[in-house]
């Protein structure tokens, strides 16, 4: 499925094709649209608006405007729009010289508005001619961040994450009397940008699959590359994690439990022991547990409350369970709109 974009300037027509992707430049910072996407309107900022067919990006510069945001369809209104083959760099490169020399020189306040305008017009064009084909992951400070991080490990306070995140049942079963974000400013009150709301999405689905920011874009990746909704098989990956199968079944009160049973080697999947919580079930595989928890597990088994999904079954006998079929999205209890997370990533991978 694919987005009909129609961008239209005073002048023409400049671009009337269909894309797998757009990320376009808002007031509010960069919004990616994927097909079946909510409809919006948003004013656009200077910048550079790019759209992906397969998978080539394509750049051009904007010079603001409005955006029609529909279910498959898109009409940006812009005042300029320029493309990469009509700009030469070495000229470009002399105008953003010229506009920040100015910028830098102008004391009046209006004097000043008009030149700032004039750097960003002249930083998008030169934006334009410094963009490859082939989009960039990340940039250096962001695969600094990313590298560096190890959320699979958190060692910190979890009460302060469902304070800024929300109830993660997979996360900790504790709960919190405040209601205010964490914090020395967290009672007051703050608007949340489009940004800020794909993030905390983002961060809901990691910390309540324990994952690592590098784990969570490889699995993102994967979830682009196959056929389908990639939110919905974004979350079927995350869900037959041999650790959030653990905790699903009703043998671990938490994910972080589970994830610690399985490092002990407590189970085997088809008779081979397994002791990586990564470790994906296919359907038609068998769990089984290690007798020496037997006493942990029933104990386990007799506080869940949570209801049993369709795709796992479990002989509380033995015990043993099976992994039938793919996880169905309506059957999973988690509190997140998955297309946030694939649109904060639109413009990242």
């Amino acid at each position: 499925m694919q987005i009909q974009v129609r961008i239209l300037t005073p002048d023409c027509v400049f671009r009337n094709e269909s894309v797998d992707e757009l990320i376009m430049p808002t007031s509010t910072g960069q919004i990616g649209v994927l097909p079946n996407h909510a409809p919006i309107i948003t004013a656009l900022d200077i910048g550079i608006l790019t759209v992906r067919k397969r998978s080539r990006w394509t750049s051009f510069a904007v010079i603001g405007g409005f955006a029609l945001v529909q279910e498959n369809e898109i009409t940006i209104l812009v005042n300029a729009a320029v493309s990469r083959s009509c700009v030469e760099a070495k000229e470009a490169e002399i105008d953003l010289e010229d506009a920040t020399r100015r910028l830098n020189q102008v004391t009046c306040e209006k004097a000043k508005v008009d030149a700032t305008f004039a750097f960003k017009r002249a930083f998008a064009r030169y934006q334009v001619t410094k963009t490859k084909r082939s989009f960039p992951l990340f940039s250096a400070f962001e695969n600094y961040v990313f590298l560096n991080q190890n959320m699979a490990k958190y060692l910190g306070p979890r009460l302060r994450v469902v304070r800024r995140l929300g109830e993660l049942p997979a996360f900790t079963k504790k709960t919190s009397k405040r209601t205010t974000r964490p914090g020395q400013h967290g009672a007051s009150r703050k608007k949340t940008t489009q940004f800020g709301y794909r993030l905390i999405e983002k961060q809901k689905l990691r910390f309540y699959y324990g994952v690592s920011e590098k784990q969570l874009i490889l699995y993102v990746k994967r979830a682009r590359r196959a056929e389908g909704s990639t939110g919905r098989i974004l979350i079927q990956q995350l869900e037959i994690r041999l650790d959030n199968i653990i905790y699903r079944l009703g043998l671990a009160p938490t994910l972080p439990f589970a994830r610690q049973l399985v490092n002990h080697g407590h189970f085997w999947v088809d008779n081979k022991r397994v002791t990586i919580p990564r470790f994906s079930c296919l359907p038609q595989q068998k769990i089984t547990v290690n007798s020496i928890i037997g006493r942990e597990v029933n104990k386990n088994l007799q506080n869940c409350t949570q209801k049993l999904p369709s795709h796992l079954s479990i002989h509380k006998e033995e015990p043993t369970a099976f992994v039938h079929k793919w996880a169905e999205r309506h059957e999973i209890p988690i509190n997140l709109n998955e297309l946030l997370v694939i649109e904060y990533y639109s413009n990242r991978i």
